[in-house]
């Protein structure tokens, strides 16, 4: 397109660009409705999409017990769980002194 040297400020140069514009927009929407109806199959079979979950589900309890009030220690045999943002301890056995 660059190369072509066409001349937008001509009426011929903006018909060119005007009809490489709506190709190009009409492009888009097929493979944005063709995604959409790959989504909408593989759902209809049972596939769901995105990432597996970062921490289980006994980790998401560990950590609320960690963020409740009044907590105080934990026990000795910390393993660590890295997030995306940052690394907590979890530990299997947990003691409120």
């Amino acid at each position: 397109m660059l190369e072509q040297n066409i001349n937008t400020t001509t009426p011929e140069g903006k018909l060119f660009f005007t009809m490489v514009a709506a190709f190009a927009e009409f492009e888009h929407s097929l493979m944005v409705a063709r995604t959409k109806d790959g989504l909408a199959a593989a759902r209809a079979r049972g596939r769901v999409g995105g990432r597996n979950p970062k921490l289980t589900d006994s980790q998401k309890k560990t950590i609320s017990k960690l963020n409740r009030p009044g907590f105080v220690g934990v026990s000795i045999k910390p393993r660590a769980v890295h997030t995306f943002t940052r690394s907590i301890s979890l530990t299997s056995e947990m003691c409120v002194e």
